[in-house]
């Protein structure tokens, strides 16, 4: 027997045992326990030898690939160090965002049936232009070979508007265009720039001149004047050969700079893309862009679908997703010739959807002594009385909100607006899950001519502070505590339980409510704070909605008997 087996090495019973224990600095970089909590073991299990001396030898190669992990997600994680601010550079970034500008328009400018799709949506001569309303543009319903006068005339319009635009940047010193210019430019070198140094901003300056002549040339353009396209300007240092050219990015960490600059995801997308990598990191040992093969992806796949891993098809899916994306911008960077990988896997194989509420159950819920006479009877779980928990219930299905947005409302955020009764959703109150997400919902006829519903309103406005003051105060949070409130009504009602029953449902109910009565998606989405997604002119469309025309939405719906 060997005078010291190795640490984490144990016997069970006659069979070893090793474990490998994640190291403090990296152990946010592993997926969390099923029960919520950090990861703490990298590799747990038998290694299948009675024998002392087999188990050190399978131990010590264990061990030592696992250190070998360890050290490969420290680099990938660490940041790069700062690059220095040159006028190489920053001639390069305006050469770079001037061409940008210039090949744009010479894709656009002659294909007129792309360009008729863009300008269908924002031309800024018809009215209805961010008002919300729809617009209707005639000047591009029909689509020739080359543009008409009016379709000059039209695109001529939005290029002016364009250039006043970054010229009232340009006068009052206003430089974000410019810094997410120079943010894209340092990513595709592989380089990071500390851009909020205070020097930063005369190179920024520089950065932003460009952009303003390059936008003035498109507007040459316009009235017939010969501009060339500049050439692909090389990295700094190409021309005289005396400093070596940034080095590209090599491996698949190195392109989240620009994906985050190209998607401007939220901050719990950019988390949510990070863990991907690390679990990328864990399961390939991260290797070098040019070194990624079809077998690397199909070895990522095997990890996200082994049973250890505790994933369901759908949140391994999400991961895959995320690398997918990433590989994919790769080849637009140039940084490989193609995607070699497949990710593809039945995501929904063992997963479940989640319905709607049914007639049965939604007669199940609101035949409960919750919504009777019999009120006081129910329990106050989690110290929610049931008067609180029942207008909860009513402003969750009637808004289709999401518990938490319901939860941690304030007596001010009930408002009126032109005579409608509404509820303000907003950072202020709590925490909101994206821009979108702050909005103003109209409250339907169907809830506020609701007897119990309006007594229990017309006694808010005494409050002065959170609307459902029991749902406060505590540890948990309003939401935790309105989600456990409702687990508990579930089990009470005789409601089906399971995480696909929970308050999502409401939300899920009120959109299918929504489609089956003829509302556009448009309006669907302003009214749950989804995130529009497709063409600019949907996304116009859907910020402008208004709440009268929310108001009639909802009111168009059967509501059942609450």
């Amino acid at each position: 027997m060997p005078s010291k087996l190795p640490t984490g090495v144990s016997l069970r019973g006659s069979v070893y045992q090793l474990r490998v224990v994640i190291p403090d600095d990296i152990r946010h970089l592993f997926p969390q326990q099923a029960h919520g909590k950090p990861a703490t073991d990298a590799f747990r299990a038998s290694l299948k030898t009675s024998d002392p001396n087999e188990a050190s030898a399978r131990a010590h190669a264990i061990i030592a690939e696992w250190k070998r992990r360890f050290e490969d997600m420290r680099t990938s994680t660490r940041p790069a160090p700062f690059t220095p601010i040159t006028d190489e550079l920053i001639a390069f970034i305006c050469d770079r965002e001037a061409r940008a500008i210039l090949a744009f328009d010479d894709g656009i400018r002659f294909n007129p049936d792309e360009l008729g799709q863009v300008m269908r949506h924002i031309s800024p001569t018809q009215p209805g232009w961010l008002t919300g309303k729809p617009v209707r543009n005639t000047t591009w319903d029909a689509i020739g070979s080359y543009l008409g006068d009016a379709q000059h005339d039209s695109l001529s319009a939005l290029h002016r508007s364009i250039v006043f635009g970054v010229r009232t940047d340009l006068s009052r010193g206003r430089l974000d265009t410019a810094q997410q210019a120079a943010l894209a430019a340092c990513a595709a070198l592989g380089v990071v720039v500390d851009w909020g140094q205070p020097s930063a901003r005369v190179g920024l300056g520089r950065i932003m001149r460009a952009i303003v002549k390059a936008w003035e040339a498109v507007e040459a353009r316009d009235a017939g004047q010969s501009v060339e396209t500049p050439p692909a300007p090389k990295p700094p240092g190409d021309a005289t050969g005396n400093q070596a050219a940034p080095e590209t990015p090599v491996k698949l960490a190195d392109v989240l700079p620009e994906w985050i600059t190209r998607t401007k995801p939220p901050a719990k997308t950019t988390s949510a893309c990070k863990r991907a990598l690390a679990l990328w990191a864990l399961a390939t040992s991260d290797p070098k862009l040019k070194d990624i093969s079809k077998a690397t992806g199909a070895k990522f796949v095997s990890f996200l679908l082994d049973p250890k891993q505790k994933f369901g098809n759908k949140t391994a899916h999400n991961h895959a997703s995320y690398i997918n994306a990433l590989l994919n911008l790769a080849v637009k960077l140039d940084l490989i010739e193609r995607n070699p990988v497949d990710l593809t896997f039945d995501k929904t194989e063992g997963a479940q959807r989640r319905e709607p509420w049914s007639d049965k159950e939604l007669a199940t819920m609101f035949s409960n002594c919750l919504f009777t006479d019999k009120m006081d009877e129910v329990p106050h779980w989690r110290g929610v009385s049931p008067a609180e928990g029942r207008a909860m219930l009513l402003l969750t299905l009637h808004t289709g909100a999401r518990i938490g947005e319901i939860a941690q409302l304030r007596a001010q955020d009930i408002q009126q607006r032109g005579g409608l009764t509404v509820i303000r959703i907003t950072a202020e109150a709590g925490t909101v899950k994206t821009a979108e997400s702050e909005r103003t919902v109209p409250l339907p006829d169907h809830l506020l001519q609701n007897q119990w519903f309006a007594v229990w309103l017309q006694s808010t406005a005494k409050l002065s502070g959170p609307l459902f003051p029991a749902m406060h105060g505590t540890i948990s949070g309003p939401s935790d505590v309105a989600v456990k409130w409702l687990r508990a009504f579930r089990a009470y009602a005789g409601l089906p339980s399971g995480g696909l029953n929970g308050a999502h449902r409401f939300r899920h109910t009120l959109r299918t409510w929504l489609a089956e009565v003829g509302v556009n998606t448009e309006t669907a989405d302003a009214v749950t704070g989804h995130a529009a997604t497709g063409s600019s002119g949907r996304r116009v469309y859907t910020a402008n909605v208004t709440v009268p025309a929310m108001k009639t939405a909802l009111d168009r719906i059967p509501w059942p008997k609450a």
